[in-house]
């Protein structure tokens, strides 16, 4: 039997079970209403709220993902909206990922090479003329480095740290952007 041939036959075996117990439940009505139940034999108000929901488990059997009754009330989770949901989840993050790594990869190799620069501190021959100065003060501005004062400086350093400071921010997008270029690296096996 193919799969789509076995999900009617299911479906016309739980929608057969389920048009019983309806007709059983109306039949139960009827005759209560008509005094033929005694009242003692009645059911009680929990009794009929299990077969309602038993009726409910059976009608949406394939759907349901979680169903439960308890203290709190009746709980109900659907298949559909529970894969769905899922989906979305998963497209978000997809869609978080890809909006990062484009934020984190959109900064120039120069200004980001300088930001590493100041990190680590490290030693060389720096001219700070207007290109470094225009770098650094973008830098600062999208909150990488302590303010400075331009006017001040030398034209000439040995370690840029001397004269910028970088900020916990710029600490963290170095990180960020690091871990981001080890994730994306082909592991070696």
């Amino acid at each position: 039997m193919k799969r789509k041939d076995r999900e009617r036959h299911a479906w016309s075996l739980r929608s057969l079970a389920v048009a019983t117990l309806v007709l059983l439940i109306l039949l139960y009505l009827l005759a209560v209403t008509f005094g033929i139940v005694a009242s003692a034999s009645r059911l009680g108000t929990p009794e009929i709220i299990l077969v309602v929901a038993l009726l409910a488990g059976l009608a949406f059997f394939d759907v349901l993902a979680e169903f439960t009754f308890g203290t709190t009330g009746l709980t109900f989770k659907l298949k559909r909206v529970e894969a769905r949901q899922a989906e979305l989840e998963s497209e978000v993050d997809r869609l978080t990922n890809r909006v990062t790594e484009l934020f984190l990869n959109t900064m120039a190799p120069s200004m980001y090479d300088n930001l590493v620069k100041l990190r680590d501190r490290r030693r060389g021959e720096y001219s700070l003329g207007n290109d470094l100065k225009r770098e650094m003060t973008q830098l600062r501005d999208a909150g990488y480095l302590e303010d400075f004062n331009a006017d001040g400086l030398p034209p000439k350093c040995d370690v840029l740290a001397d004269y910028f400071t970088i900020t916990p921010l710029g600490r963290q997008f170095l990180e960020l952007r690091e871990s981001l270029s080890r994730t994306a690296q082909p592991s070696s096996h």
